[in-house]
């Protein structure tokens, strides 16, 4: 896997970089720095070839868990909890939000992992891992974005860094 990570001191900023894996299976992350506006839920698009990985599993690593005041986290996506369409489309799709009218704003201090993703190698060749930017449409979202529903913000500023992460399968 290559890529070019944020540059240090940056802040308001979600990247991918490399979790660990062995053999065909390469687990990805998708990493938070300082994230510092409140936010209570998160969307997380991002395109791959499906011809050369195969997305095996999508995995939450709490980060609304950790500030939802005992109010219960929302979250899905289509690797395997809520469909299995990603391989099919080539785009990953993963959201989370702390449920209830008026949810705790989360903030993001240092570094923090987001989610995770798991990639099995299909056949030879490079896939991109660019991430889909919002659309901008309050009424019909679509793309990556983090957003406060109390007051309502439909985007809070964050920047989704192109790392220019690609994976190339040589086997």
């Amino acid at each position: 896997m290559s890529l070019s990570p944020p540059p240090g001191g940056s802040t308001d900023v979600v990247w991918v970089a490399r979790g660990g894996g062995g053999g065909d299976v390469l687990v990805v992350d998708v990493m938070a720095r300082a994230i510092t506006q409140d936010f209570d839920s998160f969307n997380i698009e991002i395109q791959f070839d499906p011809l050369v990985l195969e997305a095996r599993r999508y995995t939450s690593l709490g980060v609304l868990d950790a500030c939802a005041g005992g109010l219960g986290v929302l979250a899905c996506d289509n690797v395997t909890t809520c469909g299995s369409s990603a391989n099919s489309t080539g785009t990953i799709l993963a959201g989370e939000s702390i449920i209830g009218p008026l949810p705790p704003g989360c903030t993001v201090s240092g570094e923090q992992v987001l989610g995770q993703i798991t990639f099995r190698a299909r056949a030879r060749g490079t896939s991109a891992l660019p991430f889909v930017p919002f659309n901008g449409d309050p009424v019909d979202p679509q793309g990556s974005r983090f957003a406060r529903r109390a007051p309502p913000e439909p985007e809070v500023p964050v920047l989704f860094f192109d790392s220019g992460a690609s994976i190339e399968v040589t086997r």
